[in-house]
């Protein structure tokens, strides 16, 4: 499979999930695949990440809307707090919810991710560095997270994250 056609695929995928009205109320022009070809997916997703970024209130408004479920809310606010160039472990986000045994609920919630790259679900991993899931598990999902976080600098050795190097340490 060619990498074009596996961001296309991906690329699709985000849309589908990418809500006209969520772009709106964080004043983002929803990407079209004609211009997701002429810029890169780097300038793209950091585009969409420091936009989020800078409103986090209206991100939190948005994330209400979206579930009633406190677990679920806390979650995504949470994902959504990790900086460019870093990741989480599944385990690390339970316990920033008080749940610290619902690392595999926290997967389910990252497998329904409505928002990526607001939600950057890319960034969250196993415990042992492996990188785990991504986006509902669609044709070549763990291939795009790979390249997703390669762009952000994280390097895999040996199929692992050095989670020493590239973990997260600031508040969730």
């Amino acid at each position: 499979m060619s990498e074009e056609t596996l961001w296309r695929d991906y690329w699709k995928n985000v849309a589908s999930c990418f809500n006209n009205e969520i772009a709106n109320q964080l004043n983002i022009d929803p990407l079209t695949l004609k211009e997701f070809k002429l810029i890169s997916l780097k300038k793209i997703a950091r585009k969409l990440y420091e936009a989020c970024k800078n409103h986090q209130d209206t991100l939190d408004t948005i994330i209400s809307l979206y579930t009633k479920a406190k677990f679920s809310q806390n979650v995504l606010r949470n994902v959504s707090r990790v900086s460019w160039g870093y990741v989480v472990t599944y385990g690390q986000i339970a316990k920033s919810t008080e749940n610290p045994k619902a690392a595999r609920a926290v997967g389910n919630i990252m497998r329904r991710n409505p928002f990526p790259f607001i939600v950057p679900c890319h960034r969250v991993v196993r415990n042992d560095g492996s990188i785990g899931g991504f986006m509902g598990g669609f044709q070549n999902s763990t291939k795009v997270k790979e390249k997703l976080l390669e762009m952000e600098g994280i390097i895999l050795e040996n199929k692992r994250i050095n989670l020493k190097k590239h973990g997260f340490n600031g508040m969730i």
